[in-house]
């Protein structure tokens, strides 16, 4: 040690390089962070409460989108009713902890198609009650049955998102990042967000 070295002291603790993330999709995660926050929602009125909120804060929002749903914390099977009582209007789609799951209203199974005939996708289930009828819960390749119909985001609500990952990130610690499932036009994103560098 010098007169010009820094000293930190830790007080006890430890003290690590960043942390890399070695499988993320990074800017998914990133748009996530503005969907509607489901963590500490432990009931179906907690839940319709916060997306009546978002829905009513964002009326130009095509989709509305939540996260962090677990349905095994609820009494009751979760139903697309439950969804529609809260937002009826736009599509809606709450997709699990994992994003294994995803949980959707009325709006949302009508503009992916799905119907009592739409057959169960390979590695995917699509949950249905005893008429046969969609319950609204999608399970494994079925989330992209309606995930894929949602609105895209716009390039600069992309800059938004990666903007938010770093920040997220760095939070956390991680300091580098391998990204899967990028869009091409995403990598010119990379080089243009200076919070990446």
């Amino acid at each position: 040690r010098r007169p010009q070295t820094i000293v930190i002291d830790a007080k006890g603790a430890a003290v690590l390089p960043g942390f890399n993330d070695s499988h993320v999709r990074f800017i998914d995660g990133g748009l996530s962070l503005s969907a509607v926050d489901l963590k500490g929602a432990a009931t179906v009125d907690a839940v319709q409460q916060s997306l009546k909120l978002w829905a009513g804060a964002h009326p130009s929002r095509p989709w509305i989108r939540a996260r962090r749903w677990m349905d095994a914390q609820f009494m009751q099977a979760p139903t697309r009713q439950m969804l529609d009582a809260a937002v009826a209007d736009r599509p809606v789609i709450v997709l699990s902890e994992d994003r294994r799951s995803a949980w959707v209203n009325s709006a949302a199974l009508k503009r992916a198609g799905i119907t009592r005939r739409t057959p169960d996708p390979v590695e995917g289930t699509i949950v249905r009650d005893r008429r046969g009828d969609a319950t609204g819960v999608l399970r494994g390749a079925a989330v992209a049955l309606v995930e894929r119909m949602a609105s895209k985001p716009a390039r600069e609500d992309r800059a938004a998102a990666l903007r938010a990952a770093v920040r997220e990130a760095n939070r956390h610690g991680i300091t580098s990042v391998q990204s899967t499932g990028e869009a091409v036009e995403d990598f010119e994103l990379y080089d243009e967000v200076p919070e990446v560098l």
